[in-house]
């Protein structure tokens, strides 16, 4: 039997998806274009530019969407949930919304390289919330990768590379 959390879920998405936009690829990642406060500093943001943002959505089908330009949580939930392919940065930004995710959803998780201690050190105050996300996101859509150290520094070849790698780009034969 589904939980209720996924129940509920579905019954914003089944009550408010016509009021909205909706895309089948989106990408909510964190990076040095925002101009809003995080909890964690900038500093941990990915570096890439608006020129990246357009061709990746232009050359991949992805829309890169913001939580803060949404106008209210019934959008961030029918958003996420009708997304059959989402990219979010390791991070507040997975932890919050990975709830909302479809179960047939391919999710991947970009875990940049400033948050290496984070998931490589048992030690680190954050490995614990670290392992109960990866627990968690396991069981929560059908196919969900984690790509640990992605370069804080963008580069689209090696952005097109992460996601023919994980199965999210079909490579032409």
């Amino acid at each position: 039997f589904p939980s209720h959390d996924i129940i509920k879920v579905t019954s914003i998405y089944t009550e408010n998806k016509h009021r909205w936009p909706l895309y089948d690829k989106i990408m909510l990642i964190k990076t040095t274009l925002d101009n809003v406060s995080f909890q964690v500093s900038n500093s941990k943001a990915i570096h890439m530019t608006q020129e990246d943002v357009t061709t990746i959505q232009e050359t991949l089908g992805f829309q890169f969407l913001r939580i803060c330009d949404m106008e209210c949580f019934e959008q961030i939930v029918c958003t996420v949930y009708h997304a059959r392919q989402v990219i979010f940065s390791y991070g507040t930004i997975n932890c919050t919304n990975r709830h909302f995710i479809h179960p047939q959803a391919s999710v991947l998780v970009l875990a940049n390289s400033a948050y290496h201690t984070e998931y490589q050190e048992k030690t680190h105050y954050s490995y614990g919330s670290y392992k109960a996300m990866v627990d968690a996101q396991m069981s929560l859509c059908k196919d969900w990768k984690l790509w640990l150290d992605f370069p804080q520094i963008f580069s689209y070849p090696l952005f097109v590379h992460v996601l023919t790698t994980v199965g999210f780009l079909r490579t032409s034969s």
